[in-house]
């Protein structure tokens, strides 16, 4: 019983904090997932929820083309960083990920802790025709450029003065 508790506690080596990535429902999620030099070559993967020794959940793995096509997996070798990345973000795929990378037999995968949160609402985002170019004064004759910006309100509205004046 002793052997075996010892084997379970080796085989959860997690590099590192909780690492924690928001999207919105919709849109495209990069998760990237570094690890160590000496594993360029060996299999990466990403699970969802528990990630143990018998019962991992592999979403998808380099090599292998993913069970739901929205996720993928690209291994950069040069910079020892795989990403996955997660397309059409719904709200089931909030929660715990682990990336993993394989190592042998006798030694742990090597872990990274995701939280991945879903946001419901869109981006907010400033569009350019929201916005308003108010003069204040106006002349043709030399002149000396300043500008201020200021809000108006806490929306997306902002209005633009420019200053301009003479210099003599």
């Amino acid at each position: 019983m002793n052997a075996l508790l010892l084997f379970s506690c080796i085989n959860t080596a997690v590099v590192g904090a909780p690492v924690l990535v928001t999207g919105h429902r919709g849109e495209t999620v990069h998760i990237t997932c570094p690890y160590e030099s000496g594993y360029e070559t060996n299999k990466k993967y990403l699970c969802k929820g528990k990630c143990g020794f018998r019962n991992k959940v592999i979403i998808v793995e380099s090599g292998s083309p993913a069970k739901d096509k929205r996720f993928s997996l690209i291994d950069d070798t040069t910079a020892r960083v795989f990403t996955v990345t997660i397309t059409d973000l719904r709200t089931e795929d909030e929660g715990k990920y682990w990336c993993g990378v394989s190592t042998s037999y006798l030694l742990p995968d090597q872990y990274s802790e995701i939280l991945l949160l879903v946001k419901l609402e869109e981006k907010k985002t400033t569009d350019i025709r929201s916005l308003s170019v108010t003069p204040s004064y106006l002349s043709t004759s030399d002149m000396n450029v300043q500008s201020i910006i200021e809000p108006t309100d806490q929306s997306l509205s902002t209005t633009i003065s420019i200053c301009l004046s003479e210099s003599h």
